[in-house]
């Protein structure tokens, strides 16, 4: 299972270190809507300090949640990139940056990753196919609809005063409905068409 890389920019650089309060706020503002992007484009571009800062928007394979590193995961993100000194020019320099391995230094903004019965979205998209095949050649006599209820999603509260995101599984096609205050799913959809439509039919305001 691959994760489809978009290379940064010939020349650009990933900002290392300690990122100053606006280019950290303008990265979580793309990161929040990091879908509303093309994969492999700048988002946007800022001055700062009379220096160009960029938003890369691509594929992460690692991300950091509640301060823990996740890896083996295919998601969005933003990347804050600033040009190869004497300009922006892709020749100034043959250097080549990438994000593929995890560094707590890079600015670098994966997309929020929903929990899935406490656990965070990296799960096996082939685990709900196999479970109930796989139980039920083990001689364990479980019936179907107890196998599904220990499979199915958690279906939570729903408030319309509160935040909700649409978080796309890459392999499978599945969407989930997710609470952005604590990033507990609501409930899945084949697609984001209807995640949408059911969203609207409910009065509530996913992005």
């Amino acid at each position: 299972m691959t994760c489809p890389e978009q290379p940064i920019p010939q020349g650009w650089r990933v900002w290392r270190g300690a990122v100053p309060t606006p280019i950290t706020q303008a990265a979580m503002d793309i990161r929040d809507h990091v879908r509303s992007y093309a994969l492999g484009t700048v988002a946007k571009t800022i001055d700062y300090n009379g220096q160009t800062v960029a938003f890369w928007v691509s594929n992460h394979t690692w991300t950091y949640k509640n301060g823990e590193l996740l890896t083996g995961i295919c998601i969005w993100g933003v990347s804050v990139l600033v040009p190869p000194p004497g300009g922006a020019s892709v020749t100034a320099t043959p250097f080549q940056d990438n994000i593929s391995t995890p560094d707590p230094t890079a600015a670098v903004y994966g997309e929020s990753m929903p929990e899935v019965g406490g656990q965070v979205g990296s799960w096996d998209p082939f685990f709900d196919l196999w479970l109930l095949p796989l139980v039920i050649g083990a001689g364990i006599g479980l019936a179907a609809n107890g196998l599904l209820a220990l499979v199915k999603k958690p279906q939570l509260a729903m408030n319309p005063a509160h935040k909700y995101r649409l978080w796309e599984n890459r392999w499978t096609g599945t969407v989930w409905l997710y609470r952005v205050s604590d990033e507990k799913v609501i409930r899945s959809f084949p697609s984001r068409e209807a995640a949408l439509t059911w969203c609207d039919a409910h009065g509530l305001d996913a992005f």
